[in-house]
């Protein structure tokens, strides 16, 4: 009997463990807090765009992100950029929203919880999720760049307005994963 309860207490506790930090309290830019699970209430999916104010990929995807965010923020789908850990200040994230005319919302997430939690690893990473939470696709935005300091005249894959279209048809999202280009996350 005790070994069933044990068996069954370690069960719980590592579903609690496994899901995502929605519900935990992140501040914008403007210091007011938000969830991640409240931009879910209203919209079928959420993209988080994993972003550094300095990376020059962040600066230079700036065109691709707005018109992605306004194509599909008619279909939906809700973009939030994320700064990870706490090497920005409010100001110098404001001043990037502004500078690159990023209209979504930025939330600060200083202990990595969504950075971890969705395995993000580089700025700029998108991740799509559905209505709960759950990760349906995780990596480059497109194929623009190739590595640091090398780009294609165009992008030839669109992988994550391709993740978009196809969550939003029913149908599979191939590929799930890709490598993201860009400055480590640390």
């Amino acid at each position: 009997m005790k070994r069933w309860l044990f068996i069954l207490l370690v069960g719980i506790l590592a579903a609690c463990a496994n899901q995502p930090p929605l519900n935990v309290e992140y501040k914008d830019a403007l210091d007011k807090s938000h969830t991640p699970a409240e931009y879910l209430e209203s919209n079928d999916g959420l993209v988080l765009l994993f972003l550094s104010p300095e990376c020059p990929l962040c600066q230079n995807y700036a065109v691709a992100m707005r018109e992605l965010r306004k194509a599909y923020s008619e279909k939906n789908i809700r973009f939030l950029g994320v700064i990870s850990g706490d090497y920005y200040a409010k100001e110098e994230v404001h001043d990037y929203q502004v500078q690159y005319d990023l209209e979504m919302e930025m939330l600060f997430d200083p202990d990595f919880k969504l950075a971890h939690y969705y395995g993000a690893t580089a700025t700029p990473e998108a991740v799509l999720t559905d209505k709960n939470g759950k990760l349906l696709y995780r990596g480059a935005i497109d194929n623009w760049a190739i590595s640091l300091g090398r780009k294609r005249l165009e992008a030839s894959a669109h992988y994550l307005r391709d993740a978009m279209d196809n969550f939003l048809s029913g149908n599979k999202i191939d590929p799930k994963e890709t490598k993201p280009v860009g400055c480590f996350i640390e």
